[in-house]
């Protein structure tokens, strides 16, 4: 028995045209005759709707391929579906393959973070500019602006899909940072300069009015700095310096603040101050430390410091007045012979000075 059979062909029009037509042919015994049906459609347009897909589909594909941006599509549970050789790149890749076989909580800088995003995404359904940090193949970190979707999948409309883009910031993040550094921390010892630590210095006095207690601000100035720059030249001067904030900072705690003012001024805030006593030892051990010899470019070096000292409130209420009147105070140790610490007000002096003997 024979059945039907059905197939594409080229026909030629009456005007020599080439056209494509879907033939099905058919036999059929009726009545002890047998009988050949062939049916002939011309396809034209069902084959350029076909093209203009495939055309459409080859865009797309290009479009996503070839992308500057990083471009990926992800279950919401955390499985990479497909990402561009871009976002492969941005992880530290060699191809999309490569990324596919990687858990996607390895590409978070931390879980929380992906939780948050998460969230957050669920929460809005579709997130712009959103910088996200995010951890390359070799640990190290980078920088994303986000542009993200969750949509229904083309296949189940019951899942949903992550669908963005990404471009890389990590260049701009760390421009970013630098100049962050460079407003707010000295460029020589990398010590908060003066405008961080006007912050700091507030946030400290506004604690300390919270909590009822003290801070003490030690205004210190190292002897004999001029004579070292002079005659061994800046570059021994710089390092000094450099090792001079490298053992003030050791001396501090973690909650108190070592700028650098400029020169060889230093000016450290204690913050949660107990007592007069409590500066005075604070302050010996800022002295102690600069008592140990340096060694700069095969230079020994032995250098002392005349230190300042005011407490809040006694001495001021204010950042102004309290750095004014711990400069003061250094400037009377200075007079004093050098090599010593001196309290803002004779009384608290002498009495810091007894407790201490």
């Amino acid at each position: 028995t024979r059945g039907s059979v059905t197939f594409e062909t080229m026909h030629k029009s009456k005007e020599g045209r080439l056209f494509p037509v879907e033939v099905t042919a058919t036999y059929l015994n009726f009545d002890g005759e047998e009988y050949d049906f062939a049916f002939v459609r011309d396809i034209t347009e069902r084959k350029q709707a076909e093209e203009a897909l495939r055309a459409s589909e080859k865009r797309y594909r290009l479009l996503f391929e070839r992308n500057l941006a990083g471009v990926f599509r992800t279950t919401l549970e955390g499985r990479l579906l497909d990402c561009n050789q871009a976002a492969a790149a941005m992880f530290g890749y060699d191809s999309p393959a490569d990324v596919l076989l990687v858990p996607i909580t390895d590409l978070y800088h931390t879980t929380a973070d992906r939780e948050a995003f998460l969230t957050k995404l669920k929460s809005e359904k579709s997130l712009t500019s959103l910088e996200m940090r995010f951890r390359r193949k070799d640990g190290s970190s980078a920088w994303a602006m986000v542009n993200v979707s969750l949509v229904e999948d083309d296949s189940d409309a019951s899942l949903q899909i992550i669908e963005g883009t990404l471009v890389d910031i990590t260049e701009r993040k760390v421009a970013e940072e630098r100049v962050q550094s460079l407003a707010y921390f000295d460029a020589l010892t990398g010590l908060p300069n003066r405008t961080l630590l006007q912050d700091r210095l507030s946030q400290a006095l506004a604690n300390a009015r919270r909590h009822n207690c003290k801070v003490a601000l030690l205004f210190l100035d190292l002897d004999c700095f001029k004579v070292i720059n002079d005659s061994l030249g800046h570059s021994v001067g710089d390092l000094l310096l450099q090792e001079v904030a490298g053992r003030l900072k050791k001396c501090a705690r973690e909650q108190d603040t070592v700028a650098r003012l400029g020169g060889d001024e230093f000016l450290i805030v204690l913050t949660s101050v107990e007592d007069i006593q409590h500066a005075a030892v604070a302050a010996e051990r800022f002295m102690d430390a600069m008592t140990a010899g340096f060694v700069i470019q095969g230079h020994a070096l032995s250098i002392c410091c005349s230190l300042g000292v005011s407490i809040f409130p006694e001495h001021g209420t204010d950042s102004e007045t309290l750095i004014k009147n711990a400069d003061a105070a250094m400037y009377s140790a200075k007079d004093g012979g050098r090599n010593n610490f001196q309290f803002f007000t004779a009384d608290m002096n002498a009495q810091a000075v007894e407790r201490l003997t």
